[in-house]
């Protein structure tokens, strides 16, 4: 018998159980890339609690020594007056550029990572606790946010704000940047799983392909095998409105692009296809790739 939770070194994690449920969605919020909504059958795994932490995320570079691509390109893609832009010096350590700090933060999701960031930081996790972790397929992080039911946002059908209890952290009326994790315990899904809405987006394992959906895919694979710079990123984050809550959102950003609001969480495969491994071994190609082009 399987526990429900999993205490490993570097935090807690939630077990969903392998079985079908609802992906994508028709509703009329829906973007054409979430249509239809479909039937898709997931292995079972483990996945974090919450999003991997400023804390967590040191302790690996303090380890390894690790430098992260906006480290390396001496840039980040940051959110400053209202708009996206650029900014030297800015990374993980310093979201807003060289003036600031996470110090006083380091219970916040990690931002200002890319693909190859996440994927390092699994390697390193692998090594550290003796099991097998990357980051969630896309269908596998969308049954973790909203289970079975086909619920529009992780906790049901709520506004996140609705009776005056904030289930999540995003744009209106929110200070700049994020929360530590957990700080909306009302927005949890139905595994326990915290901030799977708003705070950060999350990293997925999958490049982006739009027409996915309309292939009706029966079963996880981890998505196209593509070389291809988009990867799928989901669930929200601190600085886009409620629209970008629902569970079922897909958005893609280039993996080598390190943004202020794109983090990531892991999970540990208790089933898993050659296929879901491939896809993985093909993001890591894929990533080494495009930051050689990226220095050229």
């Amino acid at each position: 018998m399987i526990p429900p939770t999993l205490e490993l070194e570097t935090g807690g994690m939630c077990l969903v159980p392998g079985g079908e449920f609802l992906m994508g969605s028709d509703d009329s919020r829906a973007r054409d890339c979430e249509r239809p909504a479909h039937k898709v059958h997931v292995g079972q795994f483990y996945v974090d609690r919450t999003m991997v932490t400023n804390s967590q995320f040191s302790r690996f570079c303090d380890e390894t020594r690790h430098r992260t691509t906006a480290e390396r390109m001496g840039k980040g893609d940051t959110y400053v007056d209202g708009t996206w832009q650029w900014v030297e010096g800015a990374c993980w350590r310093r979201p807003f550029g060289p003036e600031s700090s996470v110090e006083e933060c380091m219970d916040h999701p990690v931002v200002l990572v890319s693909v190859g960031d996440a994927l390092a930081y699994c390697r390193w996790r692998i090594r550290v606790e003796r099991r097998r972790f990357r980051l969630p397929t896309e269908a596998e992080w969308e049954k973790a946010a909203r289970g079975t039911d086909g619920r529009t946002f992780p906790w049901g059908e709520e506004e996140p704000d609705a009776g005056e209890v904030q289930r999540a952290r995003f744009n209106p009326g929110q200070p700049l940047g994020t929360a530590p994790v957990g700080a909306h315990p009302a927005g949890e899904s139905p595994y326990g799983l915290l901030d799977m809405a708003g705070n950060a987006w999350d990293w997925c394992l999958d490049a982006f392909d739009e027409n996915r959906y309309r292939k009706r895919p029966e079963r996880d694979n981890g998505g196209p095998l593509s070389l291809r710079p988009d990867s799928v990123f989901k669930g929200g984050s601190w600085i886009f409105p409620r629209e970008a809550l629902r569970s079922s959102g897909r958005h893609q950003n280039d993996l080598v692009r390190p943004s202020v609001g794109i983090g990531f969480r892991t999970v540990h495969p208790l089933q898993e296809s050659t296929r879901v491994r491939l896809a993985g071994l093909v993001r890591r190609v894929a990533f080494g790739l495009h930051r050689i082009r990226r220095r050229a």
